[in-house]
């Protein structure tokens, strides 16, 4: 019996457009009806996920930040787990021979060097990348000003112009101590404190409601999903999603996110006319 679903939702349950059809509306307020808990988790920061989404009946939690936070649909932090300011030094003193870019996401907003946006258009970035990026950032002249702040810091991103420079960097980041390493797409790295993951977070979740693993599905498109995936009785990856993730995972959805994959799954499983 199904009694929590968790999904992603860039690529997942956002369409290329970042919206959700009329279709995944009516299919996930059915769902909620039955009792059942939906929760949206996603590696985006509170200030990023859509407003639109706080305004769902069905929307009970959000794990946020790769599930560095919990929040309500009112925006307060149910559940935190702080990257400590130490471990965060140490991740921008990696230096790895490869073109990239970071931000530090804190509980505030996000925070890029000065400079940044000339830096991404000579990395070959694109211009709808770089307004996404730029977007309610916060600019300073050294991250060293955000580490004396007494604000909490949840992640560091890494982002590249290319999926091989990706790649590349990746190898330099996993030697590290300490704390998680993971990917929300191609051209990023995430590194959050030891242990965050989307399916600690949902751990929380579920203890708090009663809820076993066993009686969970989940949706993902990328191996920061794979902690949801793998504990969930059923975990499911997107059509559109990662190929070698669909082949550790095994169950893929029959529809991609541009045509309600997560909402035809669930419809299916549930018998939702």
């Amino acid at each position: 019996m199904i009694k929590l679903i968790s999904f992603d939702l860039d690529f997942t349950l956002l369409n290329n457009h970042q919206k959700i059809s009329d279709y995944t509306v009516k299919v996930l307020t059915k769902a909620h009806d039955m009792g059942i808990k939906i929760i949206p988790c996603s590696s985006r920061i509170i200030q990023d996920l859509p407003e639109f989404l706080f305004e769902q009946p069905w929307a009970d939690y959000f794990v946020s930040a790769n599930g560095a936070l919990i929040i309500d649909k009112h925006k307060n932090i149910l559940w935190d787990h702080v990257l400590p300011k130490e471990e965060v030094r140490k991740i921008l003193a990696v230096n790895p021979p490869i073109a990239s870019v970071i931000s530090v996401i804190t509980a505030i907003g996000v925070y890029y060097l000065n400079g940044l946006e000339g830096l991404f258009r000579q990395q070959g970035f694109s211009e709808q990348s770089i307004n996404h990026l730029m977007h309610n950032r916060i600019i300073v002249s050294s991250f060293e000003d955000v580490l004396k702040k007494n604000i909490a810091i949840y992640k560091v991103a890494i982002n590249y112009s290319k999926a091989s420079q990706q790649k590349q960097g990746l190898p330099y980041y996993q030697q590290l101590q300490n704390v998680a390493v993971t990917s929300s797409y191609p051209l990023n790295i995430e590194v959050t404190a030891n242990n965050v993951s989307k399916g600690q977070a949902l751990s929380e979740i579920l203890a708090k409601e009663n809820i076993t693993w066993s009686e969970v599905i989940s949706f993902g498109d990328q191996y920061n999903d794979y902690s949801m995936l793998r504990k969930a009785g059923t975990g499911v990856v997107m059509l559109n999603g990662d190929k070698d993730l669909q082949q550790k995972v095994g169950l893929i959805t029959d529809y991609d996110n541009e045509n309600d994959g997560v909402a035809r799954y669930i419809a299916k499983t549930l018998a939702i006319a």
